[in-house]
């Protein structure tokens, strides 16, 4: 067969592919795209059985349509897949289609973030077309295949192709077909067998509930031949079956006479963290990031080039009662489900941790836990637990291997020096599922002391040996008691709470704006990004906080993180905005944003040239309502209070109308402080400074001097008189901005009377072809 051949096609005009041709035991897939105008977003590969890309688009450009041509493998089973990184699909009229052999497969526009369809596929060769057996032994063929098992009553059960096997063999065993991670590794599986009892061979042992749809996949060497898959039923789970018992097992569907209703010398979990596989398995390496799934883990600190430290996480159960945590949704409160792994995340399970040489937490952590299970048993007969029914068995254990996704510490920006880095399960006693507490937390902990060093030019970690075990401010053994921002041990200042009242409200929110505006300093317990500045950046993370607080369920369907964690903040180059001024005019001036790759949810300007009277938000679905500008200075703040955003933009659109007084200076200039996408992370501005002319506005030979209004403050009238006799027009506004009354008059001098005028503080502007005079008035 040759190589396949990828032809990406610029078309202007329609034209026959026909010249395309394969060879026999080819097909001809013709894929067409019309992007829409955000065509940067949008990529495309078809993958084989294995999760292996054999073809593939990118970096495509806006509007414009694309055909590729491409041979196929005829009886190959693929899987095509359009994404779009920003999760809303290809706007109409743009779409993406293929054709096989003439013969149109597929015509997409409408998605979030991914779709895909599986084609060409014969029985096992995919998920979706898995072949359904019952308990038995089948032949599978060398390059894998999948299989239906829906067992027909909960017990334990062991899939294995240990018998008659002598090659190198791999299980995975999902719970559903939808959204299916295909990875070497467990991640994403229900149940995971690699290298069993027998050798090479892989062989599962868990509990499987009776009705539920299993998904095996298979894969051996590509050597070996007759390969035999075993699916056997062991038996029902024994144990206790009562729930008012204190050993009640909710696996188990036969009585053993242990139910213990008293309470006495019951059996307890007891959860240890290994703290030799932590230490043996230390490292650092760079990963570069592009995913915001991680950001929102935890996992990631920001995008681009990152250092980490990789470690393996070794959860033992060394209790003697097993720790119970059961199906997702039967304890939904404990569960969140992530796209990341789709799959769901167990709260409180494991957390990372690193703390500085005087006990501070560093804020670089996060928490894990995608799946509770026994992975490794002294015995195949004592595997239970599973992804889809968590736990971990008295005598099992749980391990998080070091090539798995977010097992590892941001420490791009960690200072250098000297850290307690700390791995702890279940640190605070919780009960688990079945109210049962562990009989201690002190091995809950596992610490490695570091020493982190960028003197030579690379970032160098060294381990320290008999450090001393970590103690809280207050002297306690791995406690809970830390400093607060203001220095005081297990003091109850909270960092964001500038009013004092002990809680995160909008008056704080307030007060953040205030001092934006006014330049205040910040402190440590008022700089929420830990930039040594106060900027609308730290409003936008205390409304984070306030809306989504420490444990809310993200809408997209990713983890859900702590919003309220702080020093935080996330900068995010890869989605810059660019501004303009659009218009000027001798009343105001427009500003104009272009956000074609991200929605925007708040921005912070510095005015020069001028001084500002008001300003107009002039984005409908943006609904502005913390809108301010301090009296004091030209430093303007422009956020949403109700988490509403302008919406991503290829070009320039108009956000902003600035009504201005006052100029002094021959251009008008903005200076970009801070904005903030819809994600809550600072994005760049690429020209931080952007400057409009205001000549013609106003003339050389004619000074404000020329102008006087006498008397102001007026209560009933009052006389604008110009030095030159020419043809004027009078405005007046509101603080707001809104015109409240327009007049022309011809000569040097003009009554304004109060009329219906309310009291109050307006704005005038006097222009003519070649004056442009304003100033304050005041009405009493």
């Amino acid at each position: 067969m040759k190589t396949f051949a990828i032809f990406f096609l610029l078309v202007l005009t329609s034209f026959s592919l026909s010249s395309q041709i394969c060879d026999d035991d080819e097909k001809l897939a013709v894929i067409t795209l019309l992007t829409d105008i955000y065509a940067n977003e949008t990529s495309w590969n078809i993958a084989d059985g294995q999760g292996v890309v054999i073809a593939s688009g990118e970096n495509f450009q806006n509007s414009t349509t694309y055909i590729d041509s491409i041979c196929i493998p005829a009886a190959a089973c693929l899987t095509f897949t359009v994404e779009d990184s920003f999760g809303d699909g290809i706007f109409a009229p743009g779409y993406i289609k293929m054709e096989l052999d003439g013969i149109e497969l597929f015509n997409i526009s409408a998605f979030k973030s991914s779709s895909s369809v599986t084609f060409d596929c014969s029985p096992g060769q995919s998920c979706v077309d898995a072949i359904m057996i019952s308990e038995e032994t089948v032949t599978f063929k060398p390059e894998g295949e999948w299989y239906k098992f829906i067992p027909d009553e909960n017990g334990l059960y062991k899939v294995s192709t240990c018998d008659d096997v002598v090659c190198d063999t791999k299980l995975w065993i999902y719970d559903d077909c939808n959204d299916i991670l295909i990875a070497e590794g467990h991640e994403g599986t229900t149940f995971y067998g690699d290298d069993g009892d027998c050798g090479l061979q892989a062989e599962i042992s868990g509990v499987m509930l009776g009705g539920d749809e299993y998904y095996i996949r298979v894969r051996s060497d590509a050597n070996c031949q007759g390969d035999m898959l075993e699916i056997s039923y062991l038996g029902p789970i024994t144990g206790c079956t009562n729930p008012a018992a204190c050993n009640y097992n909710p696996l188990a569907t036969i009585d053993d006479g242990s139910c213990d209703i008293d309470g006495i010398d019951c059996p307890k979990p007891d959860l240890l963290m290994d703290v030799g596989a932590l230490r043996n398995s230390m490292v650092i390496r760079k990963e570069t990031n592009n995913d915001e799934c991680l950001i929102n883990e935890g996992c990631m600190r920001g995008y681009g080039e990152r250092d980490i430290i990789n470690f393996r996480t070794v959860i033992a159960n060394v209790g003697d009662a097993d720790y119970f945590i059961g199906r997702p949704e039967e304890n939904p409160d404990q569960f969140d489900y992530d796209n990341c792994h789709n799959h769901y995340h167990y709260g409180g399970y494991a957390e990372y941790v690193l703390y500085d040489e005087y006990g501070q937490y560093i804020p670089i952590g996060f928490k894990n836990g995608f799946c509770v299970i026994d992975l490794t048993c002294p015995s195949q007969d004592m595997y239970q637990y599973s992804c889809n029914y968590m736990g971990i068995s008295a005598g099992c254990v749980d391990i998080y291997d070091e090539y798995l996704a977010c097992q590892w510490i941001d420490i791009t920006d960690v200072p250098d020096g000297n850290y307690t880095f700390v791995t702890r399960v279940n640190w605070d006693n919780a009960p688990d599922a079945l109210g049962q507490i562990e009989k201690d937390t002190v091995n809950n902990w596992a610490q490695v002391c570091i020493n982190l060093d960028r003197s030579s030019g690379n970032l160098t970690m060294d381990i320290v040996d008999d450090c001393e075990p970590y103690l809280d401010c207050l002297g306690n053994l791995y406690g809970k008691a830390e400093v607060d921002c203001k220095g005081d041990c297990n003091g109850s200042a909270l960092r964001g709470d500038i009013d004092g009242d002990g809680s995160l409200s909008d008056s704080d929110r307030g007060l953040y704006a205030d001092q934006a505006l006014e330049h205040v300093a910040a402190t440590n317990c008022s700089d929420l990004n830990a930039d040594g500045k106060i900027t609308v950046y730290d409003v936008a993370m205390l409304t984070d906080c306030m809306l989504f607080g420490d444990d809310h369920v993200h809408i997209d369907g990713t983890a859900a993180h702590d919003h309220c964690t702080f020093p935080a903040g996330i900068y995010n180059s890869t989605t810059p905005a660019q501004f303009e001024i659009s218009e000027v005019t001798a009343d105001y001036f427009t500003i104009a944003m272009r956000n074609s790759a991200s929605d925007i949810l708040a921005y912070q300007f510095e005015i020069s040239g001028v001084e500002i009277v008001s300003m107009d938000n002039l984005v409908d679905q943006f609904t502005a309502e913390l809108m301010i500008k301090s009296n004091n200075t030209n430093n303007l703040l422009v956020m949403s209070e109700s988490n509403s955003f302008i919406a991503k933009n290829a070009s320039y659109g108009e956000v902003l109308r600035v009504y201005y007084t006052a100029p002094d200076a021959p251009d008008v200039c903005i200076e970009v402080i801070e904005v903030v996408n819809a994600k809550y992370e600072q994005i760049d501005a690429s020209e931080n400074i952007i400057c409009a002319s205001l000549e013609g506005l106003s003339t050389s030979d004619f000074s404000i001097d020329d102008i006087k209004v006498y008397p102001n403050p007026f209560k009933n009238q009052t006389m604008i008189q110009m030095q030159v006799s020419d043809q004027y027009q009078i405005k007046l506004y509101d603080t707001s901005g809104r015109i409240v009354r327009t007049d022309s008059f011809s000569g040097d001098h003009f009554t304004f009377r109060k009329n219906d005028l309310p009291e109050g503080v307006f704005f005038l502007t006097v222009t003519s072809d070649n004056v442009a005079y304003r100033s304050r008035l005041i009405v009493q």
